[in-house]
């Protein structure tokens, strides 16, 4: 005869049940955030600064140009501290020095055909709001003020957030909790055309964006950062404030933000899907090239400018501690942020 299982009280088994449960949680974490690592060595690395040159009027804000024909020949706008455009050869010479308003939020177009011509465009929002841009002109080494018709929004920084045959998308920064996208061609009249193609709610006032897929990354100097869909639904938020412009890249596919402090004198990338915290780079001196002491601004592209270093991208931080802007290859960021992952 077998002998039945003898069965216990279940009045007995469940506080033991519960005491088992909650012991094995105590050693588990199963949302481990990385934004408070247990040892903060190892979300800390340090790389190398590629290049460096002095910025003669500063950089409150950088935009890359790049020159799909001719790779070697892309370009770098920084829009001045007390206004203006610079632009810069990657070699750090400075090719056109303009007056100007103050700009925030600086987007660049490499070539945007415009009346025969295909000329690099930056645009900017001034400190009245309005929407400025401009054409840089390598044949006279000018920069020219683009005449703007039609849907003018009015706002407080902007980012590029499409590129097609004939048109440019940019996100504006309205003053209030609302990003819109415009769209800007050549419709054959006085100016660009600029037509609003529509409007998403943001969960905060934001200051720098930076697309993200369909997605934009948005940040505010006290509120943050988020990740808004095309419906203006939050998809991730993170109370880690953003030093500098908020910049996006893929890293070996994993998509990233990144940002620059000038207090920590660190790069900050985080995951751009969760906003939860990958690493903080510190760059120390290259040959010839300063380490990072007070990075105030960031651009990054993922378009070749050229060599070996750049081939596949670049980074520039203007340091306001020496009033240089200082080139990371992007190779350089991508192996220092995954080196643990692969």
């Amino acid at each position: 005869m077998t002998a039945r299982p003898h069965r216990a009280d279940r009045s007995l088994l469940r506080p033991l049940a519960v005491l088992f449960i909650a012991g094995a949680l105590a050693g588990c974490n199963f949302f481990e955030s990385p934004d408070e690592p247990d040892d903060p060595a190892r979300i800390e690395r340090t790389a190398i600064v590629t290049g460096a040159f002095e910025a003669p009027g500063g950089a409150r804000e950088l935009a890359f140009l790049p020159d799909e024909s001719a790779p070697g020949n892309g370009m770098l706008a920084a829009a001045g501290l007390q206004g203006g455009l610079s632009i810069f050869n990657m070699d750090g010479r400075e090719l056109i020095s303009a007056s100007g308003p103050r700009l925030r939020g600086l987007a660049g177009i490499g070539g945007f055909p415009l009346r025969g011509e295909t000329l690099p465009l930056v645009f900017g929002m001034d400190e009245n709001g309005a929407l400025r841009g401009y054409a840089v002109v390598r044949a006279i080494d000018e920069v020219i003020e683009l005449p703007l018709e039609g849907d003018l929004p009015g706002g407080s920084s902007l980012c590029l957030y499409g590129l097609g045959i004939g048109y440019i998308d940019l996100a504006i920064l309205a003053d209030g909790d609302e990003a819109r996208i415009v769209r800007l061609s050549d419709g054959g009249g006085q100016g660009l055309s600029v037509r609003q193609r529509e409007s998403r709610a943001l969960p905060f006032p934001a200051r720098s964006c930076a697309r993200a897929g369909s997605d934009l990354l948005v940040a505010g100097p006290t509120a943050g950062i988020a990740r808004v869909d095309e419906r203006g639904e939050t998809r991730a938020s993170s109370d880690r404030l953003p030093g500098s412009s908020i910049a996006y890249s893929e890293l070996l596919g994993r998509p990233a933000a990144l940002m620059v402090s000038p207090e920590s004198g660190l790069m900050d990338v985080l995951d751009a899907r969760s906003l939860e915290l990958i690493t903080r780079v510190r760059f120390e001196a290259g040959l010839g090239a300063p380490g990072f002491d007070s990075p105030s601004a960031l651009a990054l592209t993922d378009e070749n400018f050229g060599g070996g270093a750049f081939s596949n991208g670049v980074a520039a931080a203007y340091d306001r501690a020496d009033g240089r802007i200082k080139l990371i290859a992007r190779e350089v960021i991508t192996r220092t942020t995954l080196a643990e992952d692969s």
